[in-house]
């Protein structure tokens, strides 16, 4: 992920941390494309169980990812963040935000481009925390979402 974010970080005048919280979702073993599919499928569609052994749950991800951002974004003084990650951690992430339904995150998955881009708005109160979409680029729109 470094490779592909790095230049336009650089181009823009930022700098770039590598943070073990934001790698992709960790999965054991080559698949053909209809297996990787099908494990794919599985890991969204029972968040909390592995989809294959040695792969991590979506919602483990998702949850690390969260923390990730949260650390981040109290780390910024009001400044903007990017993180870079694979698809499958990107969707474990907004289905944990609230973003994409459960029942929507393979699909979702499925038609995110590579590269794709999502700019989430974030604000953290004491109490809680409000997520929400300001726009998408790619093959697929968050439907529903509070868009400001």
């Amino acid at each position: 992920m470094t490779q592909t974010f790095g230049p336009v970080a650089q181009a823009g005048g930022l700098s770039t941390v590598v943070d073990d919280r934001f790698r992709e979702t960790d999965g054991l073993g080559w698949m053909l494309q209809a297996e990787f599919d099908a494990t794919v499928q599985r890991l969204f569609e029972c968040m909390n169980e592995a989809p294959a052994s040695g792969w991590e749950t979506a919602r483990a991800a998702g949850e690390r990812m969260v923390a990730g951002v949260q650390d981040l974004l109290s780390g910024s003084c009001g400044g903007d963040v990017a993180v870079c990650s694979g698809g499958r951690a990107l969707t474990s992430l907004l289905v944990t935000m609230g973003l994409v339904a459960e029942g929507e995150a393979f699909e979702y998955w499925r038609s995110i481009l590579m590269p794709d881009l999502a700019r989430i708005d974030v604000e953290i109160g004491e109490q809680s925390n409000t997520f929400t979409v300001e726009s998408h680029f790619g093959g697929s729109n968050l439907q529903g979402v509070d868009t400001r």
